[in-house]
């Protein structure tokens, strides 16, 4: 990065005083920074004959010179190497351009054309005329554009021109900001200014190129030849003045060279480990810097280091030795990621580089490195080097045999080394398929499917084994085709590991014999220009110029050495040592010449590791080059620091950047843990887990080689998730993806691949547990793993319904980390789903759809779809019951960085287009400016594309036990219309079931009842066309074409909305409808199959992004019969204690046990979110009822806090405005009132307000017509009165009820009341009843001759028909039934309380709901103080808890509260003074089978005794005992749960258990979620007290048994309940 200067000022000069070298970038300019190649034809290996000629110039600054004339090569400086060239015509960078050099032309008659001098592609040429105006110097501009390119040009003939024969220094100039007086273009001969032209429109916008090279004697093919000789070629990024060319002239360009700014590295990542025991952890940083040509120990600029960034944030900066050294040492004491940036100042120029250091501590992080033992460095004296020693060695070979013969795993992989050595060393032929060798766990499945395939090379080894030279030609592709050679390689590997480790010697020799010749065979054709590496040109090609990589098997062969090193003869280790040296010594890795930061291709995994493990065959041996070692580490930390990011998300696509484990074990035995990198494990834990499709077997991969079904392939083989799991013992979620990879590899063999394998098997892999690789909802299911996973470098959102195998699944990639040219694809936002245990939406992960955009799951504009280019994920949000994530498609729209006509003029940075901005300089360079040897030294040039004003796309998931998928895309063009077409790619074996029904289209799959429901929900366009469309999906191949689902409109913003709903044959389907509201959003109104009612809102953020807001507004009851009242708080809603209503004059009637009917409840409306606007929006509970709001003014919505509701979480306030709910009649509100129908009528609700002096009228809360009126009365002497009126005097005359409260008082108290009254349609005598508070308070008595219902009337709640009579205060949980309750179920409605009160007959309540505090803890009623049993406080849990706003967690410590005897705690088991006893609580726990014993939940001396059973059959079984033996036996009530399940399900339950002293039939009750299960029938005869005890909770009295659940709500009473009050 380099700040503080308006422009780049920079040149670049070739003296042409040496001898031409050959080799790539050999030449290098005065600087010694750059270079350039002698080329011809792409070949930069010439012969000498055809290279330039250095010539004597003694008159010349230089003194030499190279002559061109006679041969055909050129200079070529590619830009890949050389940025400067980037920058030539780049006028936002740079001021200028400026070229000279010397020349030195003869007259050619023969020649009829230019002769070129230099020239970069369409930035400029300068040449000579040979025909027309002969002898004229030619500066053109842009010579693209043909003769509407800007030119200046001399005079001159064959006389007096510059083809006289002797030297001339030429010199062109261009000024991009001073061409005022039409000479901008300045052209100079010998020093003097021969003629000037306007530079015109031509510099009007950046004209510089990222891709072309900088020629000097030819054009970019090498036609037009320079005939003639140069000397002192010098190119700059800005206008020389006059006297600066005259400098130049007389001195050289030498003399006129910028300030060029300091060239600083910050070197490469780290990863640094706190060990255990240790402190801190200390490094020694890598910086490099370079003045100009100033040596690096005189340095002119100032150095600093400092910490740009650290997470966490509260991580200790880390101590610098010497801040202002190159090479001091940093010190850290705290694990982190640290990114360290080193600025470097001239005074001119300031520049900084960073590095990111990754602090482990090894303790903190669950690493385990006791396995990896360090392997001894090779003594140069022994004169014989230990083998094996890359990966394991002979200390290793006792527990590998143990491994392969005590695992299931190992069993598997000893077949496999079986059936390798009969396919290499024997043949197909003798191969039997039917063998055990060959037939997996299953007894059926094959592992070698192609015998002949997979034996092809036997013939070779056993020509290798005889030493024969021409052994290759029995198979001549070996040697060709890219991965044959290291394929046979891989199996000689295999077949040396089974000798080695059974002690087959004989077959051991034979593997030396054939390695051998192997190594004699290849080493005479690597030549030392031959490159470690393979490219485009040389990677297919014949023999000789296949790549080292291939010619010597990888590492294969190098590894076989390794292993069979000790039966080797001396010549033998020679001959295989030679051929190591000459293909490691001095050779690149791929990425060892990349900057840091774009190390990153899968190229560098699959070629550099292999490099290392080859070299290392022969560490400390004769010809070792150990800079291999130090490159390759410094280049893998790179790596894995930039090519994995910190959430685990790979910069290649999926299956494209293995981690190669291999060489993380090498380096480990070396003491170097580059395993240790948290992006590793972040990859395994968090990436692989996410990635893993929910029915196992297969991950997401988002182009080549990749595809849903791809699962451990081309690089994620089992080794990666084996040394993880090795690495991370106790790590559950490495755990599950090292299973499910080891399952899916017992299925295949593939020659490297399997090599690999094995290993993981017998080296890498740590106990017979890991054999467990099955995928079932046992390995899946995971209650504490998010549902969500966002990889914010690249932007891959990964969402899920839940962690089970039928899960609905989502993918959703944007492609925000594209650094290099890489795999590009139009995928950007494109999505997978998956559903039901099978895919739909895919993504197939072939290299033939990256330059097809339709072949995505996109939406396409006239036919053209995003570019490959780049998005960004600018939003998501989780709220548990949804997760949405938002893309930004503009730019991949607007901007294409491989193909198009128009070079488009942006400058957008990594930065710019990431969803978090990163500190690192190159992340604010422009994309297009990336400067990358790896691949070619620029990214592609950035294209105008398919301009749009804005383009998002939102997908969404939606959870519930019926999950979907929404998605959403906000695209605008301009005014005109276009055609807009939403594609999804759907998976192959469905694409033909299709069933369109209007914007519906049903896919169905081809061998089970599983269906999946793509709907179109709404669109803004005109001519819809939904159906399946072929679209070409390989380039330049439009007869390779698959099917895509369409959805074709014409707009000018579609505003597509589609749903994806997986569902089975038979069942039904959701049904959608949309509400407009006021405010100009919409609603989609949900209802699934099961009842379940959702709302989306979509709003417009006012960026042209409609942002998804999603509600549950009904919850179906979980069982097919809802209840009328509450059986158990839900966990995620829970309820609040409260005062109990005043108890009536007489005991209430116990329940009689008649069910109500499944319809009984009419309506609910809960009123615990805010109600909706639009027509029919407002949905009940039951969802069977809808109403409108009277204007579009929203009642206030009371949320928990300081007034809290007393049902749910909300309660709306109407607030004397006329707004009400108006609900149209249906025929469930035709109901109210219908005597013929139903046999009774209730309404029940709660209410609360205040007197206001100013009222004097009657609030209405209620009505139905003449059905009936709710008020409370403002007026004379009502005021405070409850009022219902029922009837219409026809067949029940006009019957009101009034009444004050039980106390007398008023409902005007500004308090919560509970109001409820029941008709009796059956009855005549007192059968209208009104209740407040749960009491009778007045009755009234009349005959129902008929129906009183309002058939076709509204219900109006919250003011009269016309808004008149409008209720001034706040109602909550209003119910209609058409049944009369009874008293106990009002008493049950009403009893729904709120607060932590105490009620009358408590004699002791922990709410639980704060932590205990030790020393004291003080129950609810103030009157009984308790004492922890130690300083360890019971954990608090706010986010799961059954009651209140917590619960306490006893986490199976020992830990316990204990209650000091006091007078309450001595009534427990009192009968002289009470009736009865209760014990009350809710419980959570889990099964765990190491438990044996009963776990106590609490006990009072020999007064009671309740617990949990984990021992012999009791598991899961409820106990509760009471009684010392003397006035009560001791007796005991034990059972399950009403289900029959056990409580040990970990989810809360509720546990009553009552006695009533007074009776001695079926008195000892104990109640499980509100359902009685079981009864004892024993005589109380007295007392049973523990006076003087205390009253433990949580454990036994010495702590023993302790409980290892969680509680909440535990409460004591001096009564006993019935079943009414029990379920409430």
């Amino acid at each position: 990065s380099v700040s503080s200067v308006s422009s780049v000022r920079d040149s670049l000069v070739f003296a042409l005083d040496v001898p031409p070298q050959v080799g790539p970038n050999a030449n290098r300019d005065v600087s010694g920074r750059d270079g350039a190649t002698v080329t011809y034809n792409n070949d930069d290996v010439l012969q000498d004959s055809l290279l330039p000629v250095l010539v004597d110039a003694p008159n010349l600054p230089a003194g030499k010179a190279w002559d061109f004339g006679g041969t055909p090569a050129y200079l070529a400086v590619d830009p890949r190497h050389t940025s400067i060239i980037t920058l030539l015509g780049d006028t936002r960078s740079t001021s200028g351009l400026t070229v000279a050099s010397w020349i030195k032309l003869p007259f050619v008659k023969s020649l009829h054309t230019n002769a070129r001098l230099a020239g970069v592609g369409d930035v400029f040429d300068i040449s000579v005329s040979y025909a027309g105006d002969v002898g004229v110097l030619n500066f053109v501009l842009r010579p693209g554009l043909g003769s509407a390119a800007t030119r200046v040009s001399t005079s001159g003939d064959a006389e007096g021109g510059v083809l006289d024969g002797n030297w001339h220094h030429v010199a062109a100039t261009v000024d991009f900001n001073d061409d005022d007086n039409g000479d901008g273009m300045k052209l100079f001969v010998d020093g003097q200014l021969q003629s000037t032209a306007s530079a015109g429109a031509a510099v009007d916008e950046p004209f510089n190129t990222l891709r072309s090279e900088l020629h000097v004697g030819a054009r970019l093919t090498g036609g037009n030849p320079w005939p003639g000789a140069a000397s002192d070629f010098a190119v700059w990024t800005y206008a020389l003045s006059a006297d600066e060319v005259v400098n130049v002239h007389s001195n050289g360009a030498k003399a006129v060279r910028p300030n060029r700014p300091p060239e600083v590295s910050a070197g490469s990542s780290r990863v640094l480990l706190i060990r255990t025991g240790e402190a801190e952890a200390s490094v020694v940083l890598m910086g490099a810097a370079h003045d100009d040509e100033t040596p690096l120990d005189q340095l002119v600029p100032t150095l600093n280091w400092s910490v740009a960034q650290k997470n966490p944030p509260a991580a200790s900066d880390p101590s610098f030795s010497d801040p202002s050294s190159l090479n001091p040492t940093a010190t850290f004491s705290d694990a982190g990621e640290y990114v360290l940036r080193l600025d470097a100042s001239d005074g001119e120029y300031d520049v900084s580089s960073t590095v990111v250091i990754f602090v482990v501590d090894e303790s903190e992080s669950g690493l385990d490195l006791s396995t990896f033992l360090l392997v001894s460095p090779p003594d140069p004296l022994s004169g014989h080097p230990v083998h094996p020693r890359v990966l394991f060695t002979e200390a290793d070979k006792a527990p590998m045999l143990n491994r392969l013969h005590d695992t299931i795993a190992g069993a598997e992989y000893a077949k496999r080394l079986e059936a390798n050595r009969i396919l290499l060393t024997e043949g197909p032929s003798y191969f039997d398929r039917n063998a055990d060798y060959n037939i997996l766990r299953d007894g059926e499945t094959e592992l070698v499917d192609n015998v002949g395939y997979y034996g092809q090379f036997a013939d070779v080894f056993a020509a290798l084994v005889a030493g024969d030279m021409s052994a290759f030609d029995l198979n001549p592709s070996m040697m060709v085709e890219m991965g044959r050679a290291h394929a046979m390689a891989a199996q000689m590997f295999m077949e040396a590991l089974r000798c080695w480790l059974y002690d087959d010697t004989a077959g051991m020799l034979r593997i030396a014999s054939a390695v051998t010749t192997w190594a004699e065979i290849v080493s005479p054709t690597i030549r030392p220009e031959d490159d470690w590496q393979w490219d485009n040109q040389h990677g297919y090609g014949p023999q000789e110029l296949c790549r080292i990589f291939d010619k010597v098997g990888r590492e294969f062969l190098g590894l076989t050495y390794d292993v069979a090193y000790n039966v080797m003869t001396p010549d033998q280790r020679d001959a295989v040592r030679t051929m190591i040296v000459k293909a490691t010594a001095g050779k690149r890795g791929y990425g060892f010449d990349e900057p840091s930061h774009l190390r990153v291709g899968n190229w560098v995994s699959f070629h550099t590791p292999p490099l290392i493990l080859l070299a290392l065959n022969i560490e400390g041996e004769e010809g070792y080059d150990p800079s291999i070692y130090e490159e390759g580490l410094n280049t893998l930390s790179d790596f894995y620091a930039y090519n994995l990011h910190a959430d685990g998300e790979p910069f290649e696509p999926m299956g494209k950047g293995a981690l190669k484990s291999g060489i993380l074990e090498a380096f480990a035995r070396r003491g170097d843990y580059l395993l240790a990198h948290p992006h590793l494990k972040a990859f395994a834990a968090r990436f692989l887990l996410n990635d893993i499709q929910p029915y196992g077997y297969a991950y997401m991969g988002e182009t080549t080689l990749g595809g849903p079904e791809m699962a451990g392939t081309h690089g994620h083989v089992t080794i990666d998730a084996s040394l993880l799991r090795r690495a991370y013992p106790n790590d559950e979620d490495v755990a599950l993806v090292y299973r499910h990879m080891m399952g899916e590899s017992f299925n295949q063999y593939y020659f490297e691949r399997t090599a690999w394998e094995i290993l993981s098997v017998t080296d890498f892999m740590g106990s017979t547990e890991y054999g467990a690789w099955e995928w079932n909802a046992n390995t899946v299911t995971g209650a504490d793993r998010p549902l969500h996973y966002h990889g914010r470098e690249k932007g891959v959102v990964v969402m899920r319904s839940e962690w089970t195998k039928d899960a609905a699944w989502l993918y959703v990639t944007s492609g925000e980390d594209k650094r290099s040219l890489g795999h590009f694809d139009h995928n950007h936002g494109a999505f997978v789903y998956s559903a039901l245990g099978r895919n739909w939406v895919s993504y197939y992960g072939s290299e033939e759809y990256i330059d097809v955009p339709q072949a995505h799951s996109i939406v396409s504009i006239d036919g053209v779809g995003v570019a490959a280019s780049h998005a960004k994920v600018v939003d998501v949000v989780d709220t548990n019951r949804s997760v949405f994530a938002t893309v930004d498609q503009s730019y991949a729209y607007n901007y294409s960085w491989k193909l198009g006509e128009n070079p488009a003029q942006e400058e957008a940075s990594y930065n710019d287009l990431r969803y978090d901005v990163r500190p690192e300089s190159w992340m604010d360079v422009p994309l297009k400016r990336t400067y990358s040897p790896f691949w070619g030294g620029y990214s592609f040039p950035v294209y105008e594309h398919n301009t749009v004003r804005h383009a998002f796309r939102t997908v969404g998931m939606i959870r519930a036990s019926k999950p979907y998928a929404i998605v959403f895309d906000d695209i605008q063009k301009d005014d005109d219309t276009h055609v807009f077409e939403f594609m999804l790619r759907m998976h192959e074996d469905v694409k033909s079931s299709v069933v369109f029904d209007g914007s519906d289209a049903v896919f169905s799959d081809p061998v089970t009842d599983r269906r999946l429901l793509v709907r179109l929900l709404r669109h803004s366009g005109t001519d819809l066309v939904a159906d399946m469309v072929d679209v070409q999906v390989k380039p330049f191949h439009p007869e390779v074409k698959r099917t895509n689902l369409r959805f074709k409109v014409r707009a000018v913003s579609p505003d597509f909305v589609v749903m994806l709903f997986a569902f089975r044959e038979g069942e039904s389907l959701p049904t959608t409808s949309w509400t407009s509201l006021s405010d100009g959003s919409r609603m989609l109104n949900v209802r699934l199959p099961d009842g379940r009612i959702d709302d989306i809102h979509l709003k417009d953020d006012g960026s042209g992004r409609r942002v998804a807001t999603h509600e549950v507004v009904y919850v179906p009851p979980p069982t097919a019969e809802p209840t009328p009242f509450p059986t158990a708080p839900p966990t995620d809603s829970p309820t609040t204690e409260g005062p109990t209503s005043s108890p009536s004059a007489s005991p209430v009637e116990p329940c009689d046990d008649n069910v109500l009917p499944a319809d009984a409840l009419l309506l609910h409306y809960s009123m615990d979110a805010s109600p909706r606007l639009g027509t029919d929006a407002v949905v009940d509970l039951t969802g069977r009822t809808s109403g409108t709001l009277s204007d579009g003014t929203l009642p206030a919505l009371l949320a928990s806090g300081g007034d809290v509701p007393p049902e749910g979480s909300g309660a709306w306030n109407f607030a004397s405005t006329g707004r009400h709910i108006v609900v149209a009649p249906n025929a469930h509100i035709d109901r109210i009132g219908d005597a013929a129908s139903s046999d009774g009528l209730t309404v029940a609700f709660w209410v609360k307000l205040e007197y206001r002096k100013s009222r004097d009228t009657n609030m209405r809360i209620a009505g139905l017509s003449q059905t009936f009126d709710i008020n409370i009365g403002y007026v004379n002497g009502n005021v405070g009165v409850i009022g219902f009126t029922f009837g219409n005097g026809n067949n029940i005359p006009k019957t009101t009820l009034r009444s004050v409260f039980p106390s007398g008082g008023s409902v005007l108290d500004g308090e919560w009341h509970h109001l409820a009254c029941t008709v009796d349609y059956a009855s005549s005598v007192e059968n209208f009843v009104l209740y407040a508070d749960g009491v009778q308070v007045a009755t009234a008595s009349r005959t129902v001759s008929g129906p009183f219902n309002s058939a076709g009337q509204k219900l109006r709640i919250g003011a009269r028909s016309n808004g008149g009579n409008p209720f001034p205060g706040m109602l909550d949980s209003f119910k209609i039934y058409d049944v009369s309750l009874q008293e106990c179920e009002v008493v049950s409605l009403a009893g729904t309380s709120y607060g932590c009160v105490p009620g009358s007959a408590e004699l002791l309540h922990y709410c639980m709901d704060e932590s205990p505090q030790t020393g004291s803890v003080t129950d609810s009623t103030g009157n009984t103080q308790a004492t922890l049993s130690d300083d360890m406080v019971p954990v608090m849990s706010t986010n799961n808890k059954a009651e209140g706003s917590g619960a306490w967690n006893f986490a199976l410590t020992g830990r316990h509260i204990a209650v000091a005897s006091n007078a309450q705690t001595d009534g427990i088991g009192d009968t002289a003074t009470t009736d009865g006893l209760r014990l009350s609580f809710w419980v959570k726990l889990d099964y765990v089978k190491s438990r044996d014993t009963n776990m106590r939940i609490a006990g009072l001396s020999q007064t009671f005794d309740a617990s949990i059973g984990y021992v012999n059959g009791d598991v899961g079984v409820v106990d509760f005992t009471f009684g010392n033996g003397n006035n009560l036996p001791k007796t005991t009530l034990r059972s399950l749960l009403p289900s029959g399940g056990s409580v040990l399900d970990g989810q809360w339950h509720h546990l009553v258990c009552s006695i009533d002293y007074t009776s001695s039939e079926d008195n000892f009750v104990l109640y499980a979620d509100g359902a009685q299960v079981a009864t004892a029938s024993q005589a109380v005869a007295g007392p049973f007290n523990s006076v003087g005890q205390q009253l433990r909770i949580g454990a036994r009295l010495n702590g023993g048994n302790p409980f290892p659940g969680m509680l909440d709500s535990f409460k004591v009473y001096d009564s006993y309940l019935d079943r009414c009050m029990v379920t409430s």
